[in-house]
């Protein structure tokens, strides 16, 4: 056994044995049975991915059984949901490893430098799944309208989303100098971003995004010829998303009573509460968009009837509905196309909204 093995030994037994804070007066720490009000955590947490892991495979559905599609959006869609799941499994873990939940003074060091890492890791997964789920949204406003103007939007939007959260994730990683530092609090030398302050900040401008994701399609809704119900309708499926708006403000507002409190262990079960919830009430609100199309099949005296997807086999080339398409796509999809979809039976192979060959027909499906 070398020298250094003993003194290593000693310094992790040390670390077990003091704590991570020194208590209020007149309070004694207790390693072995803490207060704990961690509970709320692990709740949310289950729910909220259980929920989100409904949503994914309602969307799923939707989109590759029914539309028989799987394109951009749907990807970014599936890479939130995975950093939900790793974000649920490691707040959980924070509160069984690291002592979230927990009086700072009950939690010894090392436990608090698991929470600190498990800190780091579930920042990332947080601010990457956000940008993955409104990155979903926006390709798939894309998808809804040829718009230069809105198109343009919707590129900016999603410039300044991936810009500013991937700079919050380099910033989360690299927050301390030494990188050490960030979880370990027996090193002295060096520096700290002050992480509180650029958390209300980073949550303030992703509260604008999340304002700005939700109203941009509603100037395209409005402006375009759609009877008044499917108006209606498209508009209260967008503004589901005024609950991840709500969310994100509580939020912010559980981080700002946070700046000046010592005991972060205890102090930070709201705000983690908080971000389960937004980010997996985002992940249902982007699988509602593409809903129609699966209650439809399953509610068809509710929603309307459904009519079975027609097949290639039953269009003949005599039928005058196939005659005016051939002729649409001859004529580079000009004129004919609102004929030729009104010819045609409607299915429900179709997203939940759909833009016609004119740039004013949008019809919810």
């Amino acid at each position: 056994m070398s020298l250094s093995e003993p003194l290593l030994q000693s310094a992790v037994t040390v670390r077990e044995i003091i704590g991570a804070a020194p208590p209020p007066s007149g309070i004694n720490p207790s390693f072995q049975d803490p207060e704990s009000n961690a509970q709320p955590i692990i709740i949310s947490s289950l729910v909220c991915s259980a929920i989100a892991t409904l949503a994914l495979f309602m969307r799923l559905y939707a989109r590759v059984v029914i539309s028989k599609k799987f394109e951009a959006p749907d990807y970014m869609f599936v890479a939130s949901w995975v950093c939900s799941c790793i974000l649920s499994a490691l707040t959980v873990a924070t509160c069984v490893e690291g002592g979230l939940g927990n009086h700072i003074w009950d939690i010894s060091l090392a436990k608090f430098t698991v929470f600190l890492k498990l800190k780091t890791c579930t920042s990332v997964f947080y601010c990457l799944g956000i940008m993955f789920i409104k990155l979903s949204l926006l390709l798939f406003y894309l998808q809804i309208s040829p718009e230069s103007g809105f198109r343009l939007c919707v590129y900016v939007l999603a410039c300044i989303i991936t810009g500013y959260s991937v700079a919050s994730v380099f910033v989360v990683i690299f927050s301390c100098s030494p990188v050490a530092r960030s979880w370990d609090i027996t090193i002295t030398s060096g520096y700290c971003v002050n992480l509180p302050v650029f958390y209300v900040a980073n949550l303030s401008l992703n509260s604008i995004t999340d304002i700005a994701v939700l109203v941009l399609p509603f100037p395209l809704l409005w402006g375009v010829r759609m009877p008044l119900r499917d108006k209606i309708a498209v508009t209260c499926v967008f503004m589901t998303g005024s609950a991840v708006c709500v969310v994100s403000i509580l939020r912010i507002r559980a981080l700002v009573i946070l700046l000046d409190k010592y005991d972060v262990t205890w102090a930070l079960v709201e705000a983690y509460v908080w971000s389960s919830i937004e980010l997996n009430t985002a992940i249902l609100c982007a699988a509602l968009l593409f809903a129609k199309p699966l209650m439809r099949r399953l509610f068809p005296n509710f929603l309307g009837s459904a009519v079975e997807p027609v097949s290639n086999s039953r269009i003949k080339r005599s039928d005058p509905g196939f005659r005016r398409m051939d002729e649409e796509s001859s004529r580079g999809r000009r004129g004919l196309r609102g004929k030729a979809e009104s010819s045609t039976p409607r299915t429900d192979n179709d997203s939940s909204v759909f833009v016609s060959g004119n740039r004013e027909d949008i019809e919810l499906r």
